[in-house]
């Protein structure tokens, strides 16, 4: 992108997982002013650690209400062979709407099996049986499904940020606590901006948020990539960013253009 370029918001909430043996679906999204922008050309490539081209592709751009998407082959991502883990990359070529070109990157990890959320609107029901009436008093909502959507895509990032979405060998069911908690903060504290003065919604915030940290969990690995938990590979890092920590030092790599 030059420097006269349009500023497209790229939705890539976090580092693209493809999980190995398997055909992995990318999709790209790109928004302006709140509404959708539709490319006219597209070129997809995904590159290995090595900064070899693991699989390229010119997927038909996106059209209506139909995003631009690209599909990697299993055959390109063996099991036997394919390395786990980070320092993939998936590179997006574009022409957009205001006739240039642009060239947009995302970090990539390939794992042996993907997470999924296994807390849902009826878990938070649960808890708070009258929660639908209470956004409902507040504003349109008729479901949890978007909160519940943001908060497991801050789970992901936060693995990712650890470098450990690739290694991890436990069950799913491991992040429900920690899924629930930030799914509930995240709509008191939408509640206590609605209405303030109700110290409620700020009491319920606080003290969903303050449950972060504490039900990450101690996560199994499989650093050997044999398909199994290792004995003694149990990990737990903190699921908040504390900004008075040092920066950590990233390695910086060159990718061919």
């Amino acid at each position: 992108m030059t420097a006269a370029g349009t500023l497209y918001s790229v939705r890539f909430p976090y580092p693209q997982i493809y999980v190995a043996g398997r055909n992995n679906k990318d999709v790209l999204e790109v928004e302006r002013n709140g509404q959708r922008q539709l490319p006219s050309a597209v070129a997809y490539t995904l590159y290995k650690p090595d900064q070899t081209s693991a699989y390229a592709a010119t997927p038909t751009p996106a059209s209506g209400t139909r995003l631009t998407e690209v599909t990697v082959p299993s055959a390109n991502l063996p099991v036997a062979t394919v390395s786990f883990g980070t320092g993939w990359l998936a590179r997006w070529v574009c022409t957009m709407p205001d006739g240039q070109e642009y060239t947009w990157d995302r970090e990539a990890i390939v794992a042996r099996r993907a997470l999924f959320p296994t807390c849902g609107q009826a878990d938070l029901l649960e808890e708070y049986p009258d929660l639908l009436a209470w956004l409902g008093t507040q504003g349109s909502a008729t479901s949890v499904q978007s909160w519940l959507d943001s908060a497991w895509k801050d789970i992901v990032q936060e693995l990712a940020q650890q470098g450990a979405y690739g290694h991890i060998a436990c069950s799913a069911d491991a992040f429900r606590r920690n899924h629930r908690h930030r799914a509930l903060a995240a709509m008191f504290r939408w509640l206590h901006t609605r209405q303030p003065t109700a110290l409620e919604w700020s009491e319920l915030w606080r003290h969903h948020e303050s449950h972060i940290e504490r039900s990450w969990p101690n996560y199994r690995r499989d650093l050997d990539q044999d398909g199994f938990p290792d004995g003694d590979s149990r990990a737990s890092q903190s699921a908040v960013v504390h900004f008075n920590a040092a920066p950590r030092q990233r390695r910086r790599r060159r990718w061919a253009v």
